[in-house]
């Protein structure tokens, strides 16, 4: 088996850089994202018949 020297091996050493700089984006966007669910808020309201007329 013939031994890659990674100075002399310019693809080699573009494919090792391109995969290590995907690994990095990748890890980055795994841990960027919140993936911890958190309770939703719920709001009230009040639902009326129809509109309240003003008195004057």
């Amino acid at each position: 088996m013939k031994f890659l020297k990674l100075e002399n091996n310019d693809e080699l050493q573009a494919n090792l850089f391109s995969f290590a700089i995907h690994l990095a984006l990748f890890l980055v966007m795994i841990f960027s994202v919140g993936w911890q669910t958190k309770t939703p808020y719920y709001g009230e309201v009040e639902l009326w018949d129809s509109v309240p007329v003003k008195k004057k």
